[in-house]
């Protein structure tokens, strides 16, 4: 990783670095006196006017996207109701940008996504590929706000939480999408995550309890986990 961030810095070639790396024996140095590797990016976020933090390292960047895919899916989750399988199937562009009002006035943003329980053909047959849901979720702005992060990581028409494209720490080929357990343990490492930044600021009394989604019932469906059909997640 460290020779990515040299590169990317520099400018050099990754084959250069290596080279520098061998005839300077660079690995050995860095080693013996560790330090940051701040990146070219401007730190927005505040907490009481002021900068969270310095700066963002090289070194948490993948850590950092987990935890940032993680609270764009609470944030969905919290802010409209849907169950967690519902959620796994949102795909990007399931919630355009609306067409405004005969008056001039912006539209709602409403969410569209399918289902896949009994979903048949006009002879009987299952249609593997579901059916748009009738009534859509509407969604407010730290809703709409979430789904664009989320479309950042993944390819047009792919489900938001693709297992595949949310392995950022080993970029694993992986099919279908998040499936209820990851995602459960994803939130519980967001909270821990939370909870020590919490206490770096000064703010202990800020700390969030551990908690986990709940499905809609003991036997639903987890929907397109990895290793399955996308055509599986409950109605």
């Amino acid at each position: 990783m460290a020779r990515t961030f040299i590169a990317a810095t520099t400018g050099a070639s990754l084959r250069q670095v290596d080279y520098a790396n061998r005839l300077h024996e660079l690995a050995d140095r860095a080693a013996r006196q560790p330090a940051p590797c701040p990146m070219d990016v401007p730190v927005t976020g505040r907490i009481d006017g002021k900068p969270w933090r310095e700066h963002m390292d090289f070194t948490e960047a993948l850590p950092l996207m987990r935890h940032l895919g993680t609270a764009a899916m609470i944030i969905i989750l919290y802010l409209t109701g849907m169950r967690p399988q519902e959620a796994q199937c949102l795909r990007s562009g399931c919630c355009p940008d609306p067409e405004t009002d005969a008056d001039d006035s912006p539209g709602r943003h409403l969410i569209r996504s399918h289902h896949y329980k009994n979903v048949t053909d006009d002879d009987g047959h299952h249609v593997s590929a579901g059916a748009e849901r009738e009534v859509p979720w509407v969604a407010i702005t730290p809703v709409v706000h979430a789904i664009r992060v989320l479309e950042r990581f993944v390819p047009e028409g792919e489900f938001l939480f693709s297992a595949a494209r949310h392995d950022f720490l080993y970029r694993r080929d992986l099919p279908g999408v998040l499936n209820g357990g990851t995602l459960n343990e994803r939130i519980e490492d967001f909270v821990d995550w939370v909870n020590h930044k919490a206490v770096v600021q000064g703010r202990p009394n800020r700390q969030s309890p551990r908690t986990r989604i709940a499905r809609s019932g003991s036997h639903a469906s987890d929907g397109p986990s990895p290793g399955t059909s996308p055509a599986g997640p409950a109605g």
